[in-house]
C-alpha cells in the first residue's frame, strides 16, 4: 500500500512540476482517482479489486492518449473548392496540389494558421482531387 501511496504522490508531484495540470482532462482525472480508489482498496485488503481498479486507470490514460481530428469537409460544391484554392476549372492535379502546398503554408496552425481553415483548404483539395478522379474514370 504505501508503495502505491508513493508511487500516486510521486505522480502527482511530476504533474505539479511540469505545469500539466491544466491539460489534464476528465480521463486523466478519472484516472487519478481510479488510481487512488486501487490504493485504497489494496490498503484495506482487497488487492484483486485494486487491480481492477487500476486497470480501469490504465484504460482512461490509454483512452485519454488518443487523439481524434475530425475529418475534413466533404460537402463543399466545386466552385467553393476552386475560389478556395485560387485555381481554374481547367486545373490538373499539380496545379491543385501547388495552390493547397503553397496556402498551407500561410494557414496551417503549426506556423501560425487557423485551424478551421486549413480545414477548409484540405477539403477543396480532397473535393478538387476526387472530382478529377471521377473525371477521369468516366471519360475512360
Amino acid at each position: 500500500m504505501a508503495l502505491l501511496a508513493v508511487g500516486a504522490l510521486a505522480l502527482a508531484g511530476w504533474l505539479a512540476w511540469r505545469g500539466n495540470w491544466r491539460r489534464l482532462t476528465g480521463k486523466h482525472w478519472t484516472a487519478l482517482i481510479l488510481v487512488l480508489v486501487a490504493a485504497r482498496m489494496a490498503a484495506s485488503g482487497k488487492p484483486l479489486l485494486g487491480a481492477v481498479a487500476l486497470s480501469g486507470a490504465g484504460l482512461c490514460l490509454w483512452l485519454a492518449g488518443r487523439r481524434r481530428v475530425p475529418p475534413p469537409r466533404r460537402d463543399m460544391r466545386l466552385e467553393e473548392a476552386r475560389a478556395t484554392l485560387g485555381v481554374g476549372a481547367d486545373a490538373d492535379r499539380d496545379e491543385i496540389r501547388a495552390a493547397h502546398r503553397k496556402l498551407m503554408q500561410r494557414v496551417h496552425p503549426d506556423l501560425g494558421g487557423n485551424a478551421e481553415l486549413s480545414q477548409r483548404v484540405i477539403a477543396a483539395r480532397d473535393v478538387l482531387l476526387e472530382a478529377l478522379n471521377q473525371k477521369s474514370t468516366r471519360s475512360s
